[in-house]
């Protein structure tokens, strides 16, 4: 056993700057989303591009459907979007794809959150059926074993054939086999911002605050190629962030990896690819909510 007999304290005192970890500048790659903007439902429902005005009722259009149509086992229309149940996959767990097809909106595209999409019962052919466990804690650590009824509705990519689309999946921790599914039930919500608000986070210095109302913005980790802030509640409002370099150009990212915190408070961890400066941070203050029930032929 070796006592160290005399210590020296030794302290080295340093400065971090923003300065070394932003980046050299140079040719970034742009972010071409489009501006957000207040539109609530009763906006979309008086958007003439969007409804059957003139017809025998305020019914919706359909989608222009696509040019290359995939197969998908069973279709739910809800209003001006369509679910389509695609398959059903036996892993560790079952394994539930859905796609979601949408209008091209304001807010929509690339927006953090459009809504969710939650599972509430899974009936069997034999009769019985499957619901949801009582609620886990958000904050607890995701396991690749624990089931996932509700998932986040965002659509990433360009709209395409005049819609916007999204792949999204479910994970139930079941016995029961893909070809003994007989119906998938559950609800859509949407978030239709009224009212938007911009939080402009001008220094990016770790620790740094922002006070938007009663939500404070905290940058929790800065670098070249990481940038994460932290929401002190009503993460679920947050609908965009956007990065700008020294000269206003709005830069891409990768991203968000999104992780939830106790009381509704969130992280946000982008990519950027490219040199920034400053983040914008978009929010909802007031919004419509729209949830729709369906009924899914899985067999």
């Amino acid at each position: 056993m070796v006592f160290a007999a005399d210590t020296q304290k030794l302290e080295f005192p340093f400065t971090l700057t923003r300065t070394s970890l932003a980046g050299k500048p140079g040719n970034a790659f742009p972010d071409r989303t489009p501006p957000f903007r207040p539109y609530g439902y009763e906006a979309m429902r008086a958007d003439e591009s969007l409804t059957g005005r003139g017809g025998p009722g305020p019914g919706w259009k359909r989608l222009s459907p696509p040019a290359k149509p995939e197969s998908h086992r069973s279709l739910a229309l809800l209003e001006p979007f369509e679910l389509y149940f695609d398959q059903a996959q036996a892993f560790y767990a079952l394994k539930l794809d859905f796609t979601l097809r949408g209008p091209d909106v304001p807010n929509f595209q690339k927006a953090f959150s459009v809504g969710q999409l939650r599972l509430t019962r899974i009936e069997l052919k034999d009769g019985t059926a499957v619901e949801p466990p009582p609620s886990a804690d958000p904050a607890a650590p995701p396991s690749m074993f624990q089931s996932m009824w509700d998932t986040t509705v965002r659509f990433s990519d360009a709209p395409k054939d005049g819609a916007l689309a999204t792949p999204l999946y479910l994970l139930v921790n079941t016995k029961a086999k893909p070809e003994e599914l007989k119906t998938l039930q559950g609800i859509l919500t949407v978030q239709f911002p009224k009212t938007l608000e911009t939080l402009r986070l001008d220094d990016l210095t770790v620790g740094r605050k922002a006070q938007l109302g009663d939500m404070t913005v905290t940058v929790v980790k800065q670098g070249r190629k990481s940038l994460m802030l932290e929401t002190s509640r009503d993460g679920d409002r947050v609908v965009y962030i956007r990065l700008l370099n020294a000269d206003g150009q709005a830069v891409s990212f990768f991203g968000p990896q999104m992780g939830a915190l106790p009381g509704g408070a969130q992280t946000f961890e982008l990519s950027p690819l490219g040199a920034y400066d400053t983040a914008e941070v978009i929010v909802a203050r007031d919004r419509d909510t729209k949830s729709y029930a369906f009924v899914l032929t899985a067999g």
